[in-house]
């Protein structure tokens, strides 16, 4: 892991220098950005939060970090960054409009080439993504729904997406996305409406694998601001307490003409189009569980690397901190399991004999 860098990278040649020096040292190049700037409150409004095609502070990173990444054979990771600094800023990270921009941000970014991703989500801060409500359990804010509609757009690492040309405003954008985590490459298509001064807008695209049927799954709110009555596809968190969605799923039905989709995205919509047929066999679920699994498991030994500071040894260092490690455990296992009980009747047979002046032994 290399270090993590939060300034302009553009005037940042010191960074880059070392970085460079580094070479295959560097398994992953990291750095903190946010879309606007909190503390000051300079820019943190709507108009440049939907910037397109995001807020270009973030690209001044990616266009310099990731072609040398490249060259080193690392992942760039965004280590942290959010909609708005300094904790977020009311009416703006809390709601419906930061929803929105997390899934235009995480496409851009992956289109872009960063590899890995950490959104800040800091408890009680305007981005988080949940609260804890006392004896009811979890209250899913708007964050959040952005991150999930992501997960259901990508769905794994094994996924890549491409920018689509297509008429009228720079702010309507859509995306192929291909997904080949499964037996058979599913491609579907992803379409984001931020234009504020055009109304609906119909969209027409074709499948490269010439599926006729589709559904649509959409995100949407009743107005920008919203910090409540986000739904996807119908079905919402809000009624929820176990951070699982609840109602109908009703996403729309869309035949191809002559093998064109056609269909409407309203101004803010998210709206993703995903062939009717990508519909998993067991065998098929039952592998992208394990495949889900691994990734899992990667992503807790690099949060544990990181957390000890492992990441900084190499990796004889690491194999003989972690048998040391595992080999005090196992004392302290052992130690427990042979001396405990014995120890434990004796201290309670004293503390009878104490409680009461019999002695229990």
């Amino acid at each position: 892991m290399g270090p993590s860098f939060a300034g302009e990278w553009r005037i940042a040649g010191y960074d880059l220098d070392f970085r460079r020096q580094m070479g295959l040292a560097i398994k992953y190049h990291s750095f903190h950005k946010y879309a606007l700037r909190g503390c000051s409150k300079i820019d943190a409004i709507l108009p440049n939060l939907m910037e397109t095609p995001i807020p270009t502070n973030i690209f001044n990173v990616t266009d310099t970090l990731v072609p040398l990444a490249n060259q080193q054979g690392a992942v760039v990771v965004w280590a942290e960054g959010n909609t708005v600094s300094c904790g977020g800023r009311d009416g703006l990270s809390n709601t419906y409009i930061a929803s929105v921009w997390i899934v235009d941000a995480l496409l851009e970014l992956n289109l872009a080439g960063v590899g890995e991703f950490f959104l800040s989500s800091t408890p009680k801060s305007n981005y988080a993504m949940y609260s804890s409500i006392k004896g009811t359990g979890v209250k899913v804010l708007p964050p959040y729904y952005g991150l999930y509609m992501f997960y259901l757009i990508i769905g794994g690492s094994s996924t890549r997406v491409s920018r689509l040309a297509h008429p009228g405003s720079a702010q309507l954008k859509l995306w192929l996305v291909e997904n080949k985590s499964n037996p058979q490459t599913i491609y579907s298509i992803v379409a984001i409406h931020k234009d504020p001064t055009l109304g609906d807008i119909t969209v027409t695209a074709r499948l490269p694998n010439g599926e006729t049927r589709a559904k649509i799954v959409r995100i949407n709110a009743a107005s920008p601001d919203a910090k409540s009555g986000i739904s996807i596809a119908g079905r919402t968190f809000e009624a929820s307490n176990d951070g699982k969605l609840t109602g109908v799923c009703s996403p729309d039905v869309v035949v191809a003409a002559d093998g064109v989709f056609s269909f409407t995205v309203p101004w803010l919509t998210v709206a993703y189009l995903v062939p009717e047929s990508n519909i998993f066999t067991v065998a098929q679920r039952a592998s992208k569980m394990i495949k889900q699994l691994k990734e899992s498991l990667a992503l807790k030994i690099y949060q544990y690397e990181l957390t000890i500071g492992l990441y900084m040894l190499e990796p004889w260092e690491k194999t003989l901190f972690n048998m040391f490690l595992l080999l005090m455990l196992s004392l302290a296992m052992y130690t427990t399991y042979a001396y405990l009980p014995d120890s434990a009747t004796y201290l309670l047979a004293k503390s009878k004999y104490y409680l009461s002046s019999v002695d229990g032994s």
